[in-house]
């Protein structure tokens, strides 16, 4: 009996023992099989879009036509007329998108010419001509003005002067273009339905407060304010750019206002564009 004893003692220390080394290999077992914070993190997170890609190119093309001052006017010195267009184009994974931007960008520059369907075409015209008389000059260029998240503003702008005129002329185009489509964005594609009126009063305020009362074909509060039809969309707001004698005689040039989107963000739709713009600003 007194040998019986130690023998159950060294049995019951052995299974003791070994039930603490299974305790320990649960308790590994379960930390291996709960996930970590960095996994749940990973597990919760939202697949994000590709950014869209492009790439900006420009091209510079001109043609001339040179008059002999001997067989038009013995007043007039030789005297070249010239057509030149800097056209930019957009490089995009979908074509489809790349070719509704870029032939929009092309439609814009020959101001729509119906007959013309290449530079080259375009640039003919001034070697057609016959005398000085008919000449002048015209500059085309456009630029890349802007871009966002998934949208590029092109401005198109078309400097010319006709031979005896009195001074140049220049008339601006800007295009804000969708990425994701290629279309051109326009105020109704931005504003609830109805927005006119109190965007118009919205604008004219601001317009005053950046360019002063006087000089402009309106009166201040009369309701005969218009807005440009030309406008680009900036981080810090919408900028409206008003062409020669829009707004005012032509010594008042081409003015600008920009109003900021907390102005005018009670006019959005819901789905307004301008909405994910503002968000991209916030988180920046």
């Amino acid at each position: 009996m007194k040998q019986f004893i130690p023998i159950i003692s060294l049995i019951s220390f052995a299974f003791l023992t070994s039930q603490c080394g299974d305790t320990s290999t649960t308790e590994e077992k379960m930390k291996a099989e709960t996930p970590t914070d960095s996994t749940i993190v990973v597990a919760e997170k939202e697949e994000q879009p590709k950014p869209i890609t492009y790439t900006w190119k420009t091209k510079k093309q001109k043609k001339e036509a040179c008059f002999d001052p001997d067989k038009e006017d013995e007043d007039l010195t030789e005297f070249c007329s010239y057509r030149e267009m800097e056209i930019g184009q957009v490089n995009m994974e979908d074509k489809a998108v790349e070719k509704r931007i870029n032939d929009a960008i092309f439609r814009t520059a020959i101001n729509g010419e119906k007959r013309i369907s290449t530079i080259g075409e375009w640039l003919k015209a001034i070697t057609l001509l016959e005398e000085s008389g008919e000449a002048y000059t015209e500059s085309v260029t456009c630029q890349l003005l802007d871009r966002g998240v998934n949208h590029i503003v092109i401005s198109v702008s078309n400097d010319s002067y006709y031979y005896g005129a009195a001074h140049p002329s220049m008339q601006l185009t800007i295009l804000n273009f969708d990425l994701r489509n290629g279309k051109i964005i326009q105020l109704s594609d931005i504003f609830k339905p109805g927005y006119g009126k109190p965007l118009k009063n919205l604008v004219e305020k601001q317009f005053i407060k950046q360019n002063g009362k006087s000089a402009w074909n309106f009166t201040p509060g009369n309701g005969d304010f218009e807005l440009a039809e030309q406008f680009s969309i900036t981080p810090q707001g919408l900028v409206f750019s008003y062409n020669q004698y829009e707004i005012g005689p032509y010594a008042a040039g081409m003015p600008e206002v920009i109003v900021s989107y907390s102005l005018i963000s009670e006019l959005f739709s819901k789905d307004s564009y301008l909405l994910e713009v503002m968000n991209s600003q916030i988180k920046k």
